[in-house]
């Protein structure tokens, strides 16, 4: 069924990729368009990237200190990514199934730096997609994708990394994920936490997933900050399915068309990289 889905779906990118070119050739007819518009450009020519790969984009979206750089690195099945409780990613990660371990970095100039097996690093990661090293995006990082086959998923399945949501001087992080990722992935993954969040924002966000119409799944990461109350008055059992009432309730004020097809899945990614590192110790 994925197989035809592809197949399904190469059909649609070819259409849009023809789409896309033409407003490129549009918007390069005149210099002054060329400069004036220079960034929606480089945007466009990146999707006719993505477009090119075939294959399904599932997006991952959350607050600052959600926890999303750790569950990735779970997926990756090492610590790549930078894990702060400050932001820290400030561009597009993409990362899939293939049988190099791998990092590309593409620039706005066009040039593409590789990283391969020992020269691949989190230091690497961190140089060029971080906020604290790569401070305004002063080394000009159009994204960074990252392969390995240790990744769980297809190799048909692309998963993307945005730069975390509702961090105070940060807004132009949050811009990249909704104005950018969302319009461009088949599905998405909105990761929040057993701690105390933003219902406000979740809201928020979940209504624009619902205006671009994308199938989600709402994670709750850090199970493991969970603990029974001092007087036993309730288990832990009790307290995450506490913490999973709240989210239906924000589901069922949101815009969000089908409802009743979220699914809320609890999670400790901490406790599953943990897990994965201490085996390969």
């Amino acid at each position: 069924i994925l197989k035809l889905g592809v197949c399904l779906k190469m059909g649609e990118n070819k259409h849009e990729e023809k789409i896309i070119n033409e407003a490129i050739k549009i918007l390069t007819k005149d210099k002054k368009f060329e400069d004036r518009y220079s960034s929606d450009i480089d945007g466009l020519k990146n999707r006719i990237y993505q477009i090119k790969q075939n294959k399904y984009r599932l997006g991952v979206i959350g607050v600052t200190s959600s926890g999303k750089s750790t569950m990735i690195n779970a997926f990756l099945g090492e610590q790549l990514l930078p894990g702060k409780t400050a932001p820290s990613s400030s561009q597009l990660v993409s990362c899939f199934q293939d049988s190099k371990r791998q990092a590309k970095i593409f620039f706005a100039d066009g040039n593409v730096f590789e990283y391969t097996d020992d020269e691949l690093t989190s230091e690497i990661i961190c140089k060029y997609g971080d906020e604290f090293y790569n401070e305004d995006n002063k080394y000009k990082v159009n994204h960074i994708e990252i392969t390995t086959p240790a990744f769980p998923f297809s190799e048909d399945l692309l998963l993307v990394d945005s730069p975390g949501l509702g961090a105070y001087g940060f807004e132009n992080h949050e811009a990249l994920t909704l104005n950018s990722l969302l319009p461009t992935i088949d599905f998405c993954i909105f990761l929040t936490t057993c701690k105390a969040n933003s219902d406000a924002k979740m809201k928020s966000v979940l209504d624009l997933v619902a205006e671009y119409n994308k199938p989600v799944l709402i994670v709750q990461n850090m199970i493991d900050s969970i603990y029974e109350t001092a007087n036993r008055s309730e288990s832990v059992s009790e307290i995450a399915q506490a913490h999973v009432a709240r989210i239906e309730k924000i589901i069922e004020a949101s815009e969000l068309k089908d409802k009743a097809q979220v699914k809320i899945v609890q999670i400790s990614a901490k406790w599953a990289l943990d897990s994965i590192t201490e085996k390969k110790a």
